[in-house]
């Protein structure tokens, strides 16, 4: 499950170009879960430290899965083009 929470506070073009999805942001202990295509991209993970305020566990998935729930959520939840 995808938490929209962080989505909405989410720069759609950098989690596009990035290929980044936010899960879940545990708010009590301040760790956001991430799926990325790479997870060792030292300054993706900097950026979203910044960006969210909060420590980043990140795992792994596939480009073209990523691309596929990135379209679901800018587009169909968010409605965005």
């Amino acid at each position: 499950m995808i938490d929209k929470d962080p989505i909405n506070k989410a720069n759609e073009s950098y989690f596009r170009k990035k290929r980044i999805i936010p899960l879940h942001l545990d708010k009590d202990k301040r760790i956001l879960t991430v799926v990325m295509e790479d997870p060792t991209d030292g300054e993706a993970i900097g950026d979203l430290q910044k960006m969210f305020g909060a420590a980043i566990e990140p795992a792994i998935c596939p480009s073209g899965e990523i691309e596929l729930v990135l379209e679901q959520i800018f587009d169909v939840w968010f409605g965005s083009h």
